[in-house]
């Protein structure tokens, strides 16, 4: 249930901050790559949450892919935000 539950938190607000790159004309390509290791770090986590002994490596390893996403969807807004000014 906690996989699902993390699964909810995090993906809609990646995928909310994604259409904003898109919206901005960023390369498709990078859009891709960006959605690809999201669905990469939340597969790992989901794998690693969902052990009977969990394993953590494999979760913290989901984990950082996600929120290095994060990190660079948001570096890509700020970039081009500070551009317009």
């Amino acid at each position: 249930m906690r996989v699902h539950a993390n699964f909810a938190e995090y993906v809609p607000f990646a995928l909310l901050l994604a259409t904003f790159i898109e919206m901005q004309s960023r390369p498709a390509w990078l859009i891709h790559l960006l959605c690809l290791a999201l669905l990469i770090g939340r597969v790992i986590h989901a794998y690693g949450v969902s052990q009977e002994h969990e394993n953590y490596s494999l979760r913290m390893a989901g984990m950082a892919t996600t929120f290095a996403v994060f990190a660079v969807i948001a570096l890509l807004l700020l970039t081009r935000a500070i551009e317009r000014s």
